[in-house]
């Protein structure tokens, strides 16, 4: 049961000297504040951040045929390295975590004409129908190039927002003739980009059309410019990058030690790479935020060993009508951890008011291209470990003032003036 008659003397003891008590709970819940700030604006940046990636795939890679730099099987060193449509196929079979897999062709297309309109230098893409689960975009107008585009050849294309809006103005794109270099395509789709992780581009500034329609007019053939896939989710993305790359050496005949006859790259590594930021953000809130909590745990134990000290003749009076030493120094405690408890959720409160009054600054802020902070706050479960890290440091602080009490013997605390 709850002795209410002790929790109003420990009350009434931290009331007696409410000015000491007010400045060291103040000290702990500024540390308090500071941590939950911290950790609000670091998971903020960490939301928005996360929020640019949309529904890229963090499994995906991506291979090029480039010049090689190795002399193999009397073929000279400096030869054009070329990757082939048929090579998809060979590794869909041959790697059975392949979820998606896509060719990509890409070109400048050197004049886009819709009327009385155009633009030059535009980049255009050919691709598949996986494309879009590697590197997804929204659409403003429209669907995607499907199957069917792909098989027969279709001139269709579906054209960033960006391009739209120069060639159609306010009018609606989709269904429209536009001529890119000189043959005509039908407007199937207007595309916005979803993410900022954009291998080839942004979205919203090109042109895609079925890879088969693009090998035609640019005379392509079978050779691809890029080969794009993703493994499912419990695969090794970098260990499949690189069975999958020797696997492509042996069928374009590139020597297993030359490094540039096909490169690659992939996804994870660039989303390994901002999470170990992250991680390590987290670390320096953490280190900050517990340094500082640290000092007004320090600070209690200072002004907890005062008080005993003060007060070695009510010690004293007590433990001679009989109080036992576990009850003196139960009440040392209870008076360190009240005073964590009242620090701790003053701190909480008030990180959460300035975090919640950041965050509304930060949304008011419009038309910048940096990452804004986006929702600064900390989850429950956290704030619950924070609580318990405090109340921990509370009791902490409170075991040498407690063993300093317990230590007084009733006669010398007597004879204390």
């Amino acid at each position: 049961m709850i002795d209410i008659d002790y929790i109003q003397e420990i009350w009434d003891t931290l009331h007696k000297r409410r000015v000491r008590t007010f400045f060291t709970t103040f000290g702990v819940a500024w540390g308090m504040t500071i941590l939950v700030v911290l950790l609000g604006c670091g998971l903020g940046v960490e939301r928005a951040m996360r929020s640019t990636w949309g529904e890229t795939s963090t499994n995906a890679a991506y291979f090029y045929g480039r010049n090689a730099s190795l002399p193999y099987k009397g073929l000279e060193k400096g030869r054009s390295v070329h990757l082939k449509t048929n090579d998809m196929t060979a590794i869909k079979s041959r790697f059975r975590d392949i979820e998606y897999i896509s060719p990509s062709f890409w070109n400048d297309a050197n004049i886009v004409i819709r009327g009385d309109k155009s633009k030059e230098n535009v980049p255009i893409n050919g691709l598949s129908t996986d494309f879009y689960q590697i590197s997804p975009c929204l659409l403003l107008e429209g669907r995607t190039i499907n199957e069917i585009d792909v098989a027969q050849n279709r001139k269709v294309c579906m054209i960033g927002e960006q391009i739209k809006n120069g060639l159609f103005g306010a009018e609606k794109a989709e269904g429209a003739l536009i001529w890119i270099d000189g043959v005509a395509y039908t407007v199937i789709a207007v595309m916005e980009k979803s993410t900022d992780v954009n291998i080839f581009g942004d979205p919203e500034q090109m042109i895609f059309i079925p890879y088969t329609t693009f090998a035609d007019i640019y005379n392509k053939g079978d050779i691809v410019d890029c080969i794009a896939l993703s493994a499912n989710k419990n695969a090794n993305i970098l260990d499949l990058e690189t069975e999958i790359k020797d696997f492509l050496k042996e069928r374009a005949i590139v020597s297993p030690d030359d490094k540039q006859g096909i490169i690659s790259d992939t996804t994870k590594e660039y989303f390994d790479t901002v999470n170990n930021l992250f991680k390590g953000t987290r670390i320096l809130i953490w280190v900050i935020g517990l340094g500082t909590l640290l000092a007004g745990m320090v600070c209690i134990t200072n002004i907890m060993l005062i008080s005993v000290r003060e007060r070695t003749q009510e010690i004293g009076i007590r433990r001679a009508l009989g109080a036992t030493p576990f009850s003196v120094v139960r009440q040392i405690l209870w008076e360190s951890i009240l005073m964590s408890l009242l620090a701790g959720v003053g701190g909480i409160v008030v990180g959460l008011g300035v975090s919640a009054v950041l965050e509304d600054i930060f949304t008011s802020i419009e038309g910048s291209d940096t990452v804004q902070l986006k929702g600064i706050y900390i989850p429950f479960k956290l704030a619950v470990i924070i609580f318990i890290i405090l109340e921990t440091g509370g009791l902490i602080a409170g075991l040498l003032p407690a063993y300093r009490a317990a230590q007084i013997k009733t006669i010398d605390a007597l004879r204390d003036e």
